[in-house]
């Protein structure tokens, strides 16, 4: 799928759920757009970045996006009945919106908001403490914390490589020849997903993949996380455009749902 067949299919999904967010008759029904609409920003960030070099609009969608996933997380929190599968602590797209754009406050407000214990209907325990490992670290919370996660997030692992785990340690203990060698893994293993996922039928996910195919949200919230550590990795990532990993951008600014302002 060429990228601006799938900039219009992107642009009128997330459209059609954020009206189905606005006219939810029940919780089930409201997670369930608000998901896609926190989905939906991330693809039209991308959008605007590749069509149109739009560096500002990029991470401003991020940012709804972001919002959009507090905004969940934070009604679920007042009510009952919103669907777990949805509210799992490893649904990480808006978070990582959050750390892409460098808006820690909002990151430590979802981190805050997301659920602290496993839905073992629909999450794996190593995605879990994945997610555990950065909630707690972008809640600062204590060192010892953070090592108890880490531990069991190795025990699920149960020998398997994984650089997310790797990366995870580095926050700890930053060493910037191990970051460059782990976050290349990273990349690699996102292409292996991103090749597993290769022939996809439905319209809006052949355009969505056709879209992440490009760039690795992920992976610029991992370099963020990095820099914030204190090791700042230079040069070109695949996945990762230089313009997308700029801190330089105009102020967000309130213009559609969840239409509120960044703290």
């Amino acid at each position: 799928m060429q990228i601006g067949s799938a900039a219009e299919e992107v642009v009128a999904r997330l459209n059609y759920n954020i009206e189905g967010v606005l006219n939810a008759s029940d919780p089930e029904q409201e997670a369930k757009y608000a998901d896609a609409v926190c989905q939906g920003y991330e693809l039209v960030a991308i959008c605007e970045l590749l069509l149109d070099a739009e560096v500002d609009e990029f991470f401003h969608c991020l940012i709804r996006g972001a919002q959009t996933r507090l905004w969940l997380l934070e009604r679920a929190g007042r009510a009952s009945g919103y669907p777990p599968r949805i509210l799992r602590a490893s649904n990480l797209t808006g978070l990582f919106a959050a750390v892409a754009s460098s808006q820690w406050r909002l990151a430590e407000r979802i981190a805050r908001a997301s659920p602290t214990r496993q839905d073992a209907s629909s999450e794996y325990a190593d995605d879990f403490c994945y997610a555990m490992y950065l909630h707690r670290h972008l809640m600062n919370a204590p060192t010892g914390e953070s090592l108890e996660v880490l531990a069991s997030f190795e025990a699920e692992l149960e020998g398997a490589p994984s650089a997310r785990f790797d990366l995870c340690r580095l926050l700890i203990e930053p060493n910037e020849a191990d970051a460059r060698e782990c976050f290349e893994a990273l990349l690699d293993e996102r292409e292996a997903e991103l090749e597993s996922l290769r022939g996809t039928s439905t319209l809006a996910a052949e355009a969505a993949f056709a879209l992440r195919g490009y760039l690795f949200v992920e992976g610029l919230a991992w370099l963020s996380l990095l820099r914030r550590s204190g090791t700042d990795l230079e040069g070109e990532f695949r996945l990762c455009p230089t313009p997308a990993r700029t801190q330089d951008y105009q102020g967000f600014v309130v213009s559609t749902f969840p239409s509120v302002p960044l703290e």
